[in-house]
């Protein structure tokens, strides 16, 4: 079995989703890790999902797109910002399991997040489990920037105006 080691970077190059998984023969663990500024803040954690039709625990990666661009634009109807747009940059990995079910993770790196979703063929099947992981590095701890103290705040929303 040969693993390989993948990845996207967001667009000012910050953050970066790392996976690993197999390339060539037997099937193994897909898994991920996010980089911020070299720093690791989601450890190396699982990936992995099973419907009613297929598992998709340990799985063979067939293809990997190359880096991709992609912007969206769209409306709100209340919040601080009525018009958002966004850009990351994406990558699409093929991936099948030992019965030969296929599926896809589409995974996407902005400069303020990650994201990532499967794909999986076969309508009507139903989720079974939720095989991904999201594992932080010993003694981190995150909390929600605000505000200084004042009289009208820490207002928590105000550094997404």
């Amino acid at each position: 079995m040969s693993c390989s080691l993948w990845s996207v970077a967001s667009p000012n190059g910050r953050l970066v989703f790392e996976w690993h998984g197999a390339r060539d023969g037997a099937a193994a663990e897909l898994s991920y890790r996010v980089i911020h500024d070299g720093v690791e803040v989601v450890t190396r954690s699982r990936l992995g999902i099973e419907h009613s039709g297929a598992a998709f625990a340990a799985v063979t990666v067939s293809t990997v797109t190359d880096q991709v661009t992609v912007a969206d634009s769209y409306l709100l109807i209340h919040g601080k910002r009525r018009a958002v747009e966004s850009v990351g940059n994406e990558r699409t990995v093929t991936f099948h399991n030992e019965a030969g079910a296929a599926g896809k993770l589409v995974v996407r790196a902005y400069d303020d997040g990650v994201a990532f979703r499967y794909q999986l063929d076969g309508a009507g099947h139903t989720l079974r489990d939720e095989l991904t992981e999201f594992s932080l590095p010993a003694g981190l701890a995150w909390i929600q920037p605000h505000d200084e103290p004042g009289q009208f705040t820490p207002a928590y929303e105000a550094r997404y105006g």
